[in-house]
């Protein structure tokens, strides 16, 4: 079973995916900008957000999850951007930032 909490604060949310045992829990940042140009850097900024704020720390009620995959994903329009690293539940980063190219509408 998964479960997610959300929250909601004015154009950005919060995702926290906890998974069955065994797996990895997900968190997601949302970011958007008014400019293409900016998408990279607001995608680093909503990973390094997840890291700041310690938002592991409340995976920790589940033992079982030792791992957790943090990705700010930015967007403007049907452009998007996003930024992931995988982390202990230590808070140490356990894997490289990957940054995706831009992805948009018009290149499907």
């Amino acid at each position: 079973m998964i479960y997610a909490r959300i929250e909601k604060v004015a154009w950005e949310d919060d995702v926290l995916i906890i998974p069955k045992e065994g797996l990895k829990a997900l968190l997601l940042e949302f970011k958007q900008v008014r400019k293409e140009e900016e998408l990279k850097t607001a995608a680093k900024l909503a990973l390094d957000q997840i890291q700041a704020q310690a938002y592991h720390t409340e995976i920790l009620q589940y033992p079982y999850v030792k791992e957790v995959i943090a990705c700010g994903i930015a967007f403007s329009g049907k452009s998007v951007v996003a930024a992931y690293a995988t982390y202990d539940l230590a808070g140490k980063q356990s894997g490289n930032v990957i940054l995706t190219n831009r992805y948009s509408a018009q290149e499907a």
